[in-house]
């Protein structure tokens, strides 16, 4: 007799009633539904207001009293709508006109996944809109989808009221380098896939179609990988017996991860170089390469941290923000979001908020971005990479709505401050990225 899962059932922490029963994953009714509506367009205001005052500050005031940095990759357009649409932005938007290349040797369009710029491209020829304006569009409407599906899922946990929900929206529109997710990146759009999965996983969706989901995960960013992690969990915890979870596995991995090998097999048609996404991301760095024992010891010392606030090493946060104080570094934030995110997953276990499957989403996802970008990078990115990492959120909900209400409006108005400093250093065109 097999000692496995009985069909039909998670583990406890994972699991919720069924839609439309008197608790948990439940109808919210109009009135419930009405506020998750008003809640997130609140949320999604606040934080966008946010990001469009600093960028006027940045464009116009920043400058005068810290030395602007050298030029580097910044928009094609005038105004404010310039910073909105730089640094990788323009790598999106170029895929979505002109289509992939590829040159051995540099860094290539190939470094970016698919499924942002065919989206855009996709828009461009529904809307008679520039690429830039439909990328822009489709990335807050993306947002505030995401900001209200979080809702809905922090809600519908069981674990916490209508407060929780609400404080998880804030926190996630509100975060400090929440700016990307309203600029032509795929940021928005990895957080709603996430969440798509995620909550069909609760409704117990077929597994086909929950593999199907995370494949166009995969096709969004080289991180959506992680993605197939908290789903193999769930068909395992979804199969009568061990035997049934290996056959399921076997038929739901190459549909999990359909959007990958199709752009694998895409590059190798086009380039002949079916790991060109791979192998171009070994030009983008800002530190020298190591040999593989020396990058592990780097990495399992927490080196990429700590020489951020070392002089003279790579990352060092005042060679890379001139004429900052500490406070107000981006490099220096990098760090502690993603040491912050850490401790947040910690707690959220600990407490009971997330479940294995959450858990398990987070930790593989910043073990990833650490991986493959800490040191490469100097932590560069980080910050940005934590903000997709939706659990964060639901502990953060969680955490602010057990503090007084003026406790916890005080927390969301200083992220809210860094989020409008960070996107005011952004149109003053330092290394925000």
């Amino acid at each position: 007799m097999d000692a496995t899962p009985q069909s039909g059932r998670s583990p406890p922490e994972s699991s919720t009633p069924t839609a439309g029963s008197s608790s948990g994953h439940e109808s919210f009714g109009t009135y419930g539904m009405r506020r998750m509506y008003a809640v997130a367009a609140a949320a999604y205001v606040a934080g966008t207001v946010a990001v469009l005052s600093g960028l006027l500050i940045g464009h116009l005031w920043v400058p005068r009293f810290s030395p602007r940095p050298p030029p580097r990759l910044l928009g094609e357009f005038p105004g404010i709508l310039n910073p909105l649409t730089s640094w990788d932005a323009q790598w999106y938007l170029a895929i979505a006109e002109r289509g992939y290349w590829h040159v051995r040797g540099q860094p290539s369009a190939v470094a970016f996944f698919p499924a942002y710029p065919l989206l855009i491209r996709c828009g461009v020829w529904l809307a008679p809109l520039p690429s830039h304006w439909v990328a822009l569009v489709a990335s807050n409407v993306f947002l505030v989808l995401a900001l209200l599906m979080l809702g809905v899922y922090v809600r519908g946990s069981g674990k916490g009221a209508m407060g929780s929900a609400c404080y998880a929206m804030f926190a996630a529109a509100l975060f400090p380098t929440g700016f990307f997710m309203r600029m032509p990146y795929s940021e928005s759009l990895f957080l709603l896939l996430c969440l798509m999965l995620f909550l069909g996983m609760r409704c117990k969706w077929p597994i086909e179609v929950l593999a199907a989901l995370a494949g166009v995960i995969t096709a969004t960013r080289p991180v959506g990988v992680v993605a197939t992690l908290p789903l193999a969990v769930h068909v395992w915890h979804e199969s009568t017996s061990w035997r049934h979870a290996v056959v399921r596995l076997a038929l739901a991995a190459p549909l999990a991860v359909w959007g990958l090998l199709a752009f694998i097999a895409y590059q190798w048609a086009v380039f002949g170089e079916p790991l060109a996404f791979f192998k171009t991301q070994h030009f983008w760095r800002m530190r020298p390469s190591l040999a593989a024992w020396q990058m592990a010891v780097a990495l399992a010392s927490w080196e990429p941290i700590w020489s951020v606030y070392t002089p003279g090493l790579p990352g060092y946060w005042k060679s890379v923000d001139p004429g900052l104080p500490l406070v107000l570094s981006y490099q220096s934030m990098n760090c502690i979001l993603f040491v912050g995110a850490m401790v947040l997953l910690a707690a959220g276990r600990l407490k009971g908020w997330l479940t294995w499957h959450e858990t398990l989403f987070g930790v593989a996802h910043l073990g990833f971005t650490y991986t493959l970008a800490g040191y490469r990078f100097a932590m560069l990115s980080q910050g940005r990479f934590v903000s997709v990492v939706f659990p964060i959120y639901i502990v953060l909900g969680q955490l602010l709505a057990r503090l007084p209400w003026p406790a916890a409006a005080a927390v969301l108005l200083v992220s809210t401050f860094y989020l409008g400093t960070f996107s005011a250093l952004l149109a003053a065109g330092y290394l925000t990225i």
